[in-house]
């Protein structure tokens, strides 16, 4: 049961993709530098093995799994059935006599070698994860059938022969590297973009594409580097020569360069994350990306503000979700005729409304504020519960979140005001216009009597 579990998970996805990139890798090296197995030793020859050796493993448990119907019922079945059978001298090649590598150049290994790179067809034709891959897949896989065309020919073409060979050689490892930087892009926005956000307080989204983008870069320059010592320079010379003019651009743009620092440092010492509600310059709004040269906020109805990220290493970041509530504060004026114990009736009131909404916690505060103009002030604060993705049905996010509890909270207690009878202060227009009505109605009554 162990047994047959593990070989199931070895025909997982991911890591037949992981082997039909590393045999890539071995064929365009092999290609390139026919003599390299002399060079850095037979270990890559091995390498080339424990891949087919892998592959016919995989044919194998897909064959028990499948029946010999259901297998060969599928055309990319048939093909690595194929793909297998022409490797076969490469499994047989460490038993005999000649040990491994005796076989050599033999036409019938080079085609099974490409033929393998064909597999990862079936995966970028079939699934619309990896049809960002297909671009360089199709363009490796025509690279290197051209390369074998051009070395079955290069008897006729002797002239130029090893002109081509040469251009061809650098195009393939451009093409692999092309190949190779894709399908990181592919692996860290799905498997490691999933894999490591799903505690966020671990990993940040754009941490993980930061990360993504190093290896990007890394890769890329590694390759570039790779495919100027096939061209037959030194690269580390090239790096050299370039050394001032960089130190010049580098001066010219030291605001780009003090921003990608900052961005950094943001991601490394994480203030605050993605989807954290911020403010920073007079400016709230949540936190939508953060790049390695600039930060994007969105605001409450919807407009994005870019900052650069120096800003956030010069001025102070308040993190409004560190705290794990929203402060809601507010007052409202009763009118100046209003009883001692109907302030305090409201008092009770507003606790009340706090202690039994489901989105506020009891920890509130309501303050009798003392005499004010024309009016008894009563100020209060509340702490509204912090909003989460899985609340976004019933509220779209923290602002609505935020909106919806201050109206209910509003209306409940205006309700309440109401049933009471208590009076709010009216503005000083409408007092006058009270007092004046209620000079009149004491004259008329002057008069009658």
């Amino acid at each position: 049961m162990i047994i047959k579990s593990a070989l199931k998970f070895m025909t997982h996805e991911a890591i037949v993709l992981s082997v039909i990139f590393m045999n890539a890798v071995v064929m365009v090296a092999l290609e390139t530098t026919p003599t390299l197995p002399k060079t850095i030793g037979y270990w890559i020859l091995w390498v080339d093995f424990v891949c087919v050796l892998y592959f016919a493993v995989e044919l194998g448990v897909k064959w028990t799994d499948l029946g010999t119907k259901g297998y060969f019922s599928d055309n990319w079945n048939k093909l690595d059935f194929l793909i297998i059978i022409l490797s076969i001298p490469v499994l047989i090649e460490p038993f005999l006599s000649g040990g491994i590598g005796w076989l050599g150049d033999m036409a019938i290994l080079r085609l099974a070698r490409f033929l393998r790179l064909w597999r990862i067809l079936r995966y970028v034709y079939t699934s619309e994860t990896y049809k960002c891959l297909r671009i360089p897949v199709i363009l490796l896989i025509v690279l290197t059938a051209f390369t074998m065309l051009i070395d079955s020919s290069k008897d006729l073409i002797s002239d130029i022969y090893p002109q081509i060979k040469l251009t061809l050689n650098v195009l393939l490892v451009l093409s692999l590297t092309f190949l190779l930087v894709r399908m990181l892009r592919v692996l860290f926005s799905t498997f490691f973009h999933r894999k490591l956000t799903q505690n966020p307080y671990n990993f940040d989204s754009s941490l993980v594409d930061f990360i993504c983008l190093i290896a990007v870069v890394l890769t890329s320059l590694n390759g570039i580097m790779i495919a100027i010592n096939t061209a037959g320079y030194d690269p580390f010379a090239l790096l050299a020569g370039l050394g001032i003019g960089g130190m010049a651009i580098a001066f010219a743009a030291q605001d780009a360069v003090a921003n990608i620092i900052a961005g950094i440092m943001l991601l490394v010492q994480k203030p605050f994350r993605t989807g954290d509600w911020i403010c920073i310059d007079g400016n709230t709004g949540a936190v939508h990306h953060i790049g390695l040269r600039c930060t994007v906020l969105e605001e409450f109805g919807g407009e994005h503000l870019t900052f650069p990220n120096k800003i956030f290493m010069d001025s102070p970041v308040r993190n409004i979700d560190k705290r794990g509530f929203y402060l809601l504060s507010g007052s409202i004026r009763l009118h100046h005729k209003t009883k001692h114990n109907e302030i305090t009736e409201v008092i009770d009131m507003m606790k009340k409304i706090c202690t039994e909404h489901p989105e506020l916690y009891n920890d509130c505060g309501v303050r009798f504020e003392g005499f004010g103009e024309a009016c008894f002030p009563v100020s209060f604060w509340m702490c509204v519960k912090e909003w989460s993705q899985s609340e976004q049905i019933i509220y779209r996010d923290r602002w609505e979140k935020i909106r919806v509890v201050e109206q209910d909270f509003y209306i409940k207690l205006v309700k309440g005001v109401n049933e009471k009878g208590i009076k709010c202060a009216m503005p000083i227009r409408e007092m006058m216009e009270e007092n004046k009505t209620s000079q009149l109605t004491e004259k008329d009554r002057y008069h009658e009597n």
